[in-house]
């Protein structure tokens, strides 16, 4: 039995707590993720192997310059992909975050961080946690009954050209700064 509650916060340190305990399958997917979220998800995949674990994201400079994610959490995953011999998968204009974690599931509201920095004060509910994945979830991201052939969701593996677009156009936060386009800089007027 899961001790969650099902409505909930999903925040940082919890999505890497969950990955940290994860013991047979996880599933990602995201608009992005962090420096954190990647080293977390990294090591799950080492942990777990390369079958056990799917990743599916947004590769977009859209993702990043919002703040759903950054270009070097980005770029680590596709090298821990490649490492495995496997692939990050491209699901064009996903908003929602999936964790799924061996038998639990959490959907989630992320944050986009340039909107809205990650709380400090109380826990904000913005996530949803389930038990066992539905069988039709599972098709859809590709671990039904007949893998692949039902999938309809990160059907495309991320290329490095892509990867490589997307850092040629992202957006990077530094302090009360953005860093447009490699170099050129908007203040905006916030506490760093």
């Amino acid at each position: 039995m899961n001790d969650n509650p099902s409505i909930t916060n999903a925040d940082e340190a919890r999505l890497v707590e969950l990955l940290n305990e994860a013991q047979r399958r996880v599933v990602y997917m995201a608009p992005g993720l962090t420096l954190n979220i990647t080293a977390a998800l990294s090591t799950a995949w080492r942990r777990l192997g390369s079958d056990a674990v799917s990743v599916i994201l947004d590769v977009d400079a859209e993702v990043c310059r919002l703040g759903y994610g950054t270009i070097e959490g980005l770029t680590d995953i596709q090298n821990t992909a490649m490492d495995l011999g496997v692939f990050v998968c491209h699901q064009p204009g996903v908003r929602i975050g999936l964790l799924i974690t061996d038998d639990t599931t959490l959907i989630y509201a992320p944050t986009p961080l340039l909107i809205e920095p990650e709380s400090e004060t109380l826990p904000r509910s913005n996530a949803i946690f389930l038990g066992t994945p539905s069988a039709k979830l599972l098709c859809e991201i590709g671990l039904g009954k007949n893998l692949d052939t039902e999938r309809s969701v990160g059907l495309d593996p991320v290329q490095s050209a892509k990867i490589e677009a997307v850092e040629n156009v992202f957006v990077k936060r530094k302090g009360n700064h953005l860093i447009v386009e490699k170099g050129t800089t908007l203040d905006l007027g916030l506490a760093p």
